[in-house]
């Protein structure tokens, strides 16, 4: 742009030519609420916008929006659910007459579902059989209202802390499982994450261990020590629920040779 003074009817020279770049307005005070994974997006209103470009992806490139949108309102709350992940979200103003003002600047924001809590029974806690596990339900509301509710719950349990190999792997609907299969005596980790309504899973809760020890009978008769002139008659004390017992009979106190 440039300037020329007149003087009466005599034009003076223009002044030496600047320049300027007008970018348009673009949204200010973008704000995100995530309270589930269904998070809202918001933003001040532009004067003269007739709508708004919404993108969010975990890509800060942008290479594979997982929301691509148009609305007219300065806030957008997504109908569906989101994995847990870190994204990357901006947003710009599209004005009378074709005109598509710039991006706003990146914002990100953390999306993680809750992790159960209040597992039980406490950790190194010995069970007789397979223990029923439980956890608190999660459920979150907002002025009396539920606005996240876990659909299912994955539970699952290990030999070995890694979980690479899960003894047990299953979903339920409740906040107790019990396992329906026999468990060898031995130490056991477990752990239980949130499923969504949408089958997304959440992150895993710290594991917890119990170790498992079927209850030992007590030896009855011949007595310990005790010198018998026929074949003894062997006599012991039942055991809760057991389905049979395992007899060994040796000359040596290391047990060589076994009978059933």
């Amino acid at each position: 742009w440039r300037i020329q003074p007149k003087y009466g009817s005599v034009l003076g020279a223009w002044s030496q030519g600047w320049r300027f770049e007008r970018q348009g307005f673009i949204p200010q005070n973008l704000g995100t609420s995530v309270t589930s994974a269904t998070p809202t997006f918001s933003w001040d209103m532009v004067e003269g916008a007739e709508y708004y470009d919404l993108q969010v992806d975990n890509d800060p490139g942008f290479g594979s929006t997982v929301i691509n949108i148009s609305t007219r309102q300065n806030s957008y709350t997504h109908q569906g659910t989101l994995p847990n992940a870190t994204y990357y979200w901006h947003v710009r103003v599209h004005r009378n007459g074709g005109v598509t003002n710039n991006w706003t600047s990146n914002q990100s924001f953390t999306l993680a579902l809750p992790t159960p809590t209040g597992l039980t029974p406490p950790s190194d806690t010995i069970v007789g059989r397979a223990p029923t596990l439980c956890w608190t339900p999660l459920m979150y509301p907002l002025a009396g209202a539920p606005v996240l509710a876990a659909w299912k719950y994955r539970v699952q349990v290990s030999k070995e802390p890694t979980f690479t190999s899960p003894f047990d792997n299953i979903d339920t609907e409740q906040s107790c499982w019990t396992p329906v299969k026999g468990y060898d005596d031995g130490q056991y980790y477990w752990r239980a994450a949130m499923i969504d309504g949408e089958g997304k899973q959440g992150n895993y809760s710290a594991y917890k261990t119990f170790i498992k020890q079927y209850p030992t009978t007590t030896l009855l008769s011949p007595t310990n020590g005790g010198a018998i002139a026929s074949t003894p008659t062997f006599i012991w004390t039942p055991v809760d629920s057991a389905a049979r017992y395992r007899f060994e009979v040796s000359l040596y106190s290391k047990i060589l040779q076994t009978a059933k």
